[in-house]
């Protein structure tokens, strides 16, 4: 996807969920965006890089999951403990990442995933799954090709 359709995409889906509808002079409706919906613009803001677009789609009691040996894996809890401890791994350990999600699979407020990873060092795949309440993304474990995703550490 070129930078500038993730832009627009990003931009859609960030102020889709700004926007309200009056339904009369006193009630105001908040629309919320779909699991699926979130789940691309989660995508979306972590392959732009913009680290505060993607927290603002994440509950502040987020947990994230990645098991394995990998610089990256561990659980996370909260946004910040992701970007801090996750994503930095991720950026310093394969330069250039960004990932893209394949197949999709949808059951309430859970999505399922399967994405390809490409990094300046090479690419990995394996699925993601999501689960999200309120609008906001409350659970992700990951599912990677650790045995590839390693390798290509070096």
């Amino acid at each position: 996807m070129s930078p500038i359709v993730v832009q627009i995409y990003t931009w859609y889906y960030l102020n889709r969920l700004l926007i309200f509808t009056t339904t009369n002079a006193k009630n105001m409706e908040e629309i919320i965006m779909s699991p699926r919906e979130l789940v691309e613009a989660i995508y979306a803001t972590f392959n732009e890089g913009d680290v505060e677009a993607w927290k603002a789609l994440c509950a502040d009691d987020l947990v994230f999951i990645t098991k394995g040996k990998l610089p990256y894996s561990g659980v996370f809890n909260g946004p910040d403990d992701v970007i801090a401890n996750c994503f930095s791994a991720l950026a310093e350990n394969y330069p250039g990442i960004a990932v893209t999600p394949v197949e999709w699979w949808e059951s309430g407020d859970s999505v399922w995933t399967t994405f390809e990873a490409k990094s300046e060092k090479g690419d990995f795949d394996g699925a993601h799954l999501f689960k999200v309440s309120g609008g906001k993304l409350t659970y992700f474990r990951a599912f990677d090709d650790t045995q590839t995703a390693a390798a290509l550490l070096g």
